[in-house]
């Protein structure tokens, strides 16, 4: 298993290419797979993405590049993000808990 601490993610990232990037949030109870804050340079990652394969830290890699969302390699990346077979059981539990929370 590839090391998922948020530091070593995000250096690699870093040497992908995704230079904005300050931070990575690895988020346990998070309801979405990633997300970008505070001007793109911080990723919000779901927690069971600490382990992903080199390929998906290549797309989060494009992702975060700051590629806008209406460019080709974002969509690409963004597909390739959604196809990817998360651990149903963890992003579900996590969802319920984010609807809990919102009561």
């Amino acid at each position: 298993m590839v090391d998922g601490s948020d530091a070593t993610f995000l250096e690699g990232l870093c040497r992908r290419g995704a230079r904005r990037l300050r931070r990575v949030n690895f988020r346990r109870k998070y309801a979405t797979i990633w997300s970008l804050d505070s001007g793109d340079t911080v990723l919000n990652l779901q927690g069971v993405c600490c382990g992903v394969p080199a390929s998906i830290r290549d797309t989060f890699a494009v992702i975060a590049r700051g590629a806008g969302k209406d460019m080709a390699a974002y969509r690409e990346a963004a597909m390739h993000m959604h196809q990817w077979p998360v651990p149903e059981p963890a992003l579900r539990s996590a969802r319920i808990a984010h609807q809990r929370l919102k009561r």
